[in-house]
């Protein structure tokens, strides 16, 4: 299992991140000219470029503390993506089915759908009131727990915000619906700090590669 740390990427650098999921699919072309298509992967991984730009020292600082501590890409640690961050679809708060793991463990999760076609994204770090809870329920994190008849169930249930597993006192006999709204595990996809002193205190690092970890 690669390090990780329960610890947020600086807010002030990784607003308008560029980037999104990604797929790997080899492609061979036949003689006659056609696409036999295979793919690598079932789900997508994500990748982001974030940028830090004329901040003041104070935030550079904190910039380069955090990316000194997690060593460059060896320490993994959450993301904020502003893009996609929650269980809304479409602006739409969607009850999302959770994935039995037995009888009274669920592991959070996301679909997407188009086409008739859904996949699937297992949310792994869903957020909390502070980044130091780990077993949460609705009055302390930001996920909800609904019947398969989507009537809530406020009580009788916690989730483990490092995980993203649901745990019942008891088997509730269904398969449980939550929304919720999550941070992504990622690495810096760099080991060398590139800033550039653009003003005598101010600096900057843009094209931050962040790269999704499959926790």
């Amino acid at each position: 299992m690669p390090a990780f740390a329960e610890v947020l990427l600086p807010p002030n650098i990784d607003r308008g991140p560029r980037g999104g999921p990604a797929f790997m699919t080899t492609v061979v072309v036949t003689a006659g000219g056609a696409d036999q298509r295979i793919a690598q992967w079932s789900r997508p991984r994500y990748v982001w470029e974030v940028g830090h730009s004329l901040r003041t020292p104070d935030q550079y600082a904190e910039l380069l503390a955090f990316f000194i501590a997690r060593r460059g890409r060896l320490e993994g640690f959450r993301f904020y993506d502003w893009g996609d961050h929650s269980s809304q679809v479409a602006g739409v708060d969607v009850h999302h089915p959770t994935s039995s793991i037995d009888a009274t463990h669920f592991q959070l999760q996301k679909g997407y759908t188009s086409g008739g076609v859904t996949v699937t994204r297992t949310i792994t770090k869903p957020i909390g009131d502070t980044l130091t809870n780990t077993a949460a329920t609705a009055a302390n994190s930001t996920v909800r727990i609904f019947t398969a008849a989507d009537v809530a169930v406020p009580s009788g249930w916690t989730v483990d915000l490092t995980t993203g597993i649901v745990t019942f006192a008891a088997a509730p006999g269904y398969i449980p619906k939550a929304t919720f709204e999550f941070h992504i595990p990622v690495r810096f996809d760099e080991d060398q700090m590139a800033a550039s002193l653009d003003e005598v205190t101010y600096s900057t690092w843009t094209g931050i590669r962040l790269v999704q970890l499959q926790l």
